[in-house]
């Protein structure tokens, strides 16, 4: 995938975003080269919204291919979590 080594992509997990709304969406703004516009952007960002969506029906196929796709971002994103921290 090569993801690493291109500097337009920051890789972001939503859970991260939805547990951390302040700290992510300041480093995105950061990534873009744009000011953080504050707080009142992330007042609707919550929680629980995680797993929402989990009791969607997909083929065996397809959710192989998905995990398949999650695991090598996972394993590129862990790899940049420092960069980003």
């Amino acid at each position: 995938m090569n993801l690493e080594n291109d500097q337009r992509i920051m890789l972001c997990r939503y859970e991260d975003l939805v547990t951390d709304p302040e700290k992510i969406l300041k480093m995105t703004y950061s990534f873009i080269g744009r000011k953080f516009p504050g707080n009142h952007i992330i007042k609707k960002v919550h929680s629980s919204a995680l797993g929402k969506g989990s009791e969607i029906n997909i083929s065996p196929e397809i959710e192989t291919l998905a995990e398949t796709m999650q695991q090598k971002l996972m394993a590129v994103y862990n790899s940049k979590t420092n960069i980003y921290s």
